[in-house]
């Protein structure tokens, strides 16, 4: 989806990107769609200075305005945490590959953006590949 690739850009160079993709979590009651975060990148000069909250706070705001009430990810928590990310495991949902629970977080776009929802994370079929 090129409306959830965000770039940013100092002086005319590239020093970040961040991608969120189509998902879905699937459980008893259905499936409920959802976007995954990978990656984020920031040049390791410009690490430290921002630019990476820039991108993911602008993403979740395109997300919310897309009408997507949540967003997974695989990822450092200690560092996604100030988002306000919360472990997957909190609502019993999970991701189709072995990795540490503790690294499997997820976050409520909107208020009720996790509402209910459990289960089994549906990648895209790229993500699985390979």
């Amino acid at each position: 989806m090129p409306a959830l690739s965000l770039l940013a850009e100092e002086d005319g160079r590239v020093v970040g990107h961040i991608l969120l993709t189509r998902a879905a979590i699937r459980g008893a009651r259905g499936s409920v769609p959802t976007l995954a975060l990978a990656p984020l990148s920031v040049v390791p000069e410009w690490q430290g200075r921002g630019v990476g909250g820039r991108l993911v706070r602008a993403a979740h705001q395109r997300a919310r305005d897309l009408g997507y009430g949540s967003v997974v990810l695989v990822g450092i928590p200690d560092y996604y945490r100030r988002f306000g990310y919360r472990p997957m495991a909190d609502h019993a949902i999970a991701v189709p590959f072995t990795v540490s629970a503790r690294n499997c977080i997820v976050l409520a776009l909107t208020p009720d953006g996790l509402s209910g929802v459990e289960g089994m994370v549906q990648y895209a079929p790229e993500w699985m590949d390979g």
